[in-house]
């Protein structure tokens, strides 16, 4: 249904979490040059719904060397993307300019630092901020910024002491809009549960939703930030 081709072996899986913002993505119908996937991961996902949505050449980072290496080897259109090893921005040069980035980073909130694609920082959000600040010298005059988001770290409205995301990244010249909204149930035995008391305490006042079963569930954003200006 959307030209997506990649290789898989059966004990390697993909995130939904990636599927929702590779989905989204494909629904806007993008006509951008030069994409940027950060944080790509072992599956590329991100990387290969760019060039289904209409991207023409794509450029995947990751930090992990052996997940990169794995994402290249299943990919099996070679050429129509770039993989580099590179936290975050660090290997990326400001005279190539994206039209659009993409990522879905980590942001677990953890009281200790736990594997580099769950952990966000104590309050989740480290990767994500580091991301909104950074991509400005990255994108084109029009360029766009497409973040996945869990909504108990405050993405639209404030859980503790700290602004939002949505008022963060306004403050550095973005226009921000929620373009998609999924609910998410929070697994036994995931990093959610394994972490929950912890997102409560660093965001008192969020409040899990529960089913009549029992399960506990969240909201899973995909935030659209627009350039529409430089902040000095």
């Amino acid at each position: 249904m959307y030209n997506i081709l990649i290789g898989a072996k059966h004990e390697r899986f993909i995130p939904r979490s990636g599927l929702i913002l590779g989905e989204a993505l494909i629904r806007n119908k993008l006509t951008s040059k030069h994409g940027l996937d950060i944080g790509t991961g072992e599956s590329g996902i991100l990387a290969h719904c760019l060039i289904a949505a209409g991207v023409q050449t794509v450029t995947a980072v990751d930090i992990k060397a052996s997940a990169l290496h794995y994402a290249k080897s299943m990919d099996l259109r070679a050429g129509s993307i770039t993989w580099i090893e590179s936290n975050i921005f660090a290997k990326l040069t400001v005279d190539v300019l994206y039209d659009i980035i993409v990522s879905n980073p980590p942001q677990m909130p953890m009281r200790t630092p736990g594997e580099l694609h769950d952990y966000g920082g104590e309050d989740g959000r480290e990767i994500i901020l580091k991301i909104i600040e950074g991509c400005s010298s990255f994108l084109t005059t029009n360029g766009q910024l497409y973040i996945l988001c869990f909504d108990f770290l405050g993405v639209d409205t404030p859980y503790n002491t700290r602004p939002s995301l949505i008022a963060i990244a306004e403050s550095m010249g973005f226009n921000s809009i929620i373009i998609s909204r999924n609910q998410r149930r929070v697994r036994n035995h995931g990093k959610t549960k394994e972490n929950i008391a912890w997102i409560k305490e660093v965001y008192p006042g969020y409040v899990f939703r529960e089913l009549d079963d029992g399960t506990l569930i969240h909201d899973v954003f995909v935030l659209q930030l627009k350039r529409v200006s430089l902040v000095p």
